[in-house]
């Protein structure tokens, strides 16, 4: 499948962006003590630990679903500012960055 020129590969959830495929919360994480200054910063700000343990392999299951929240509630906002748009004036602005693209 072409999206804006671009060959797109089949995704697990399909290509619709829906509310319940938006963020998909995996508890391994891809980092490691590189994160440990916000693993202290969301502690410190938020009151979650953000890690299972000390080798940051794990997110907790009270971040993923602080996380959740958060992205979920980006959704939203975004969707709502997306509704607010005029269709054909978006049309136009993609249309625009087409051709220069």
């Amino acid at each position: 499948m072409k999206h804006l020129g671009l060959e797109i590969i089949e995704r697990k959830y399909g290509f619709v962006l829906t509310r319940e495929n938006f963020v998909v919360v995996n508890p391994r994480s891809s980092f490691s003590r590189e994160m440990d200054g916000a693993r202290r910063l969301c502690r410190e700000k938020h009151g979650i630990e953000m890690y299972a343990d000390d080798t940051y392999k794990t997110y907790t299951d009270e971040w993923c679903q602080w996380h959740l929240k958060n992205c979920l509630e980006n959704y939203d906002l975004s969707m709502k500012y997306f509704a607010q748009l005029d269709r054909e004036e978006f049309a136009g602005c993609i249309n625009t960055f087409l051709r220069k693209n």
